[in-house]
Parts: C-alpha cells; structure tokens; sequence
C-alpha cells in the first residue's frame, strides 16, 4: 500500500517505522527536515501535494494549528483515507481534519495511545497488542473493504 505521512515528528516516525517494516511504500512531507525521516524510513519525500497525490492512505500527524495550511496545500484528497492523529484539547467532537476535508474518509486513530506505545515493537498497551489500522496489505486486492475487527492486526504486523 503507498502511504503519504503528513508530518515528520515523533508519531510520524513511530507509525511510519511500522509501516516501513511491513513493507509499504512511503512519501514523508512535513516543514522541517521530511529527507532526514524519510532517510531513516526508507521513504522518498514530496511536497503536501506530491505526498496527496501519492498515497492511498495518509496520516495526519501534525500540530493542530497547522491542518488547515497543509490540507489546503495537499489538494483534493478525493478517494483518499485520512488517518487524522493530531490532538488539540481545546477542540471536541468531530475530529478536527473531517471539519476541513470533506471529499476524504477521515479516521481518528492513535492519537489515544502515548507515542511510546507505537513505538513498541510490536506495541501492547496494558501487556496486549495494540490494534493497529483497517488497510489493506500490499497485493492483498480488493476494492477497499473494511476487514472487520477479527482481521486487524497490530500496526506492521503481516499475516
């Protein structure tokens, strides 16, 4: 699967290693240094744009005050999965990318979990497997089905 990572901090790294172990093809963009992650996760690099056009998937992992510049500037994410991992306390409800993007499938994910659980490997919470995302695998087809809860796995877990 070809995710975009939108963002270059410590979940951006944590669920991207995961996703690099597992064999998905990555695209790093963020504001400061996306070549040094990118580097590290065997990742190419690309503008908000390039990094949208790209990908499947991609994850949000970036300061809340900074979503509306980099949503506005990834383009049309039509077709596209949103994985939204930001947090802002001050803000409740929807998750604060579905209240930008309307045209993609936004998913609030990981953002319950301190950034040393996903960084785990493989991550447990609590001595138990984290559960990680509903995508599909590389070669696994289909027309973008939702597995359901007996087929997760823990993030960059194959099987």
């Amino acid at each position: 699967m070809r995710i975009g990572i939108f963002g270059t901090g410590a979940m951006a790294e944590a669920l991207g290693t995961h996703w690099a172990r597992a064999g998905h093809d990555l695209m790093v963009s963020g504001r400061s240094a996306p070549a040094a992650l990118a580097t590290r996760l065997g990742a190419a690099t690309g503008s908000w744009h390039e990094t949208a056009l790209f990908a499947d998937v991609l994850l949000l992992a970036v300061p809340a005050s900074a979503i509306g510049e980099v949503l506005a500037e990834a383009g049309s994410l039509a077709g596209k999965v949103l994985v939204d991992c930001t947090n802002d306390p001050a803000l409740t409800g929807a998750p604060v990318a579905s209240r930008i993007v309307t045209q993609a499938q936004v998913v609030k994910a990981f953002n319950l979990a301190h950034v040393d659980i996903w960084r785990m490997k493989p991550p447990v919470f609590d001595g138990r497997p984290a559960i990680g995302p509903p995508v599909r695998r590389p070669g696994g087809g289909g027309g973008g089905e939702h597995p359901g809860p007996r087929h997760r796995r823990p993030a960059g877990v194959r099987g």
